[in-house]
């Protein structure tokens, strides 16, 4: 079965790049972390995607194309300091 939600909430996490998100996945969930950069087109290839929440991290970077190939994306994107 195709997983709906994808949590990682808590956990330092810096870095995207090593965190593969599975396809199928509806909601990203990466609350309290310390992530400063969204890479670009790092959501690619997730066409069900419909939230992604980064509340309470450090984003001072969000790359151009980084949630463009996100078609069913239907909520904000959410960020801010933590």
């Amino acid at each position: 079965m195709q997983a709906t939600v994808f949590i990682r909430n808590n956990e330092g996490i810096t870095d995207l790049t090593n965190i593969t998100i599975p396809l199928g996945t509806k909601n990203i969930i990466f609350r309290n972390n310390d992530i400063a950069f969204v890479p670009a087109e790092y959501f690619t290839g997730l066409p069900n995607v419909h939230k992604i929440d980064l509340h309470t991290n450090q984003i001072v970077d969000v790359q151009d194309n980084s949630f463009s190939q996100v078609p069913s994306l239907n909520s904000p994107v959410a960020g801010g300091p933590k």
